[in-house]
């Protein structure tokens, strides 16, 4: 199945590791993430594929409680061709216990900085983020449509971060930019229309 996508497909283990939220808390580090890693990769040797035919992608959740910071589960560099994390503006989303309505560089840069000396020279992706529409007052569309493009002209500007998928789900908070409602997003359009950017949308990648 490999040989007809044209793009080397991405391969991500443990995609929300991020502590006790994730159930994680009485996982040894060995068991928790770096053997299902080490094992997943020799499986798929086993079956043929070569090493260079997919890219192996190592992404934890960014924020984790200190005992499961995402530096205690990565699997070696020789391992890992990506790194990246999952980060949000959870802002006062009703469903969050924590209410804060942050910036880009509260969201990404603690990360960044801590994945580029785990892993110097590697690509680093942002494997999901997103931003309810919540602040003190209640919802406020402009407010998230501003947080999205703030983010991604952020991004933008730091060095290494190749990639970024946006969690376009209403699920815990209300991330989506486009759903079935109607609802659409001028500040994302507004964000990959950067010339840093390629965009790429999901049904452009189910055609690979």
């Amino acid at each position: 199945m490999l040989k007809f996508i044209k793009r080397s497909p991405l391969l991500t283990f443990l995609l929300v590791l991020g502590g006790s939220i994730y159930g994680m808390q009485n996982i040894p580090v060995a068991v928790g993430a770096k053997a299902p890693t080490n094992g997943a990769l020799k499986r798929l040797l086993q079956t043929g594929v070569p090493r260079n035919a997919v890219r192996w992608v190592f992404a934890p959740n960014g924020w984790s409680e200190e005992a499961h910071r995402f530096e205690n589960y990565y699997p070696g560099s020789d391992k890992v061709d990506v790194v990246a994390f999952s980060a949000y503006n959870w802002g006062y989303c009703p469903k969050s216990d924590w209410k804060n309505w942050g910036n880009a560089a509260d969201a990404f840069k603690p990360y960044v900085e801590r994945m580029q000396k785990m892993a110097p020279g590697k690509p680093i992706f942002i494997a999901q983020t997103a931003s309810t529409s919540y602040n003190k007052t209640g919802a406020n569309s402009s407010d998230k449509d501003k947080w999205v493009n703030d983010a991604y002209t952020y991004l933008a500007s730091v060095p290494g971060v190749q990639g970024i998928m946006y969690f376009n789900i209403d699920k815990e908070c209300d991330w989506a930019l486009y759903n079935d409602n109607g609802n659409k997003s001028d500040g994302y359009k507004t964000a990959v229309s950067n010339p840093a950017f390629t965009y790429v949308s999901p049904t452009e990648i189910n055609r690979q």
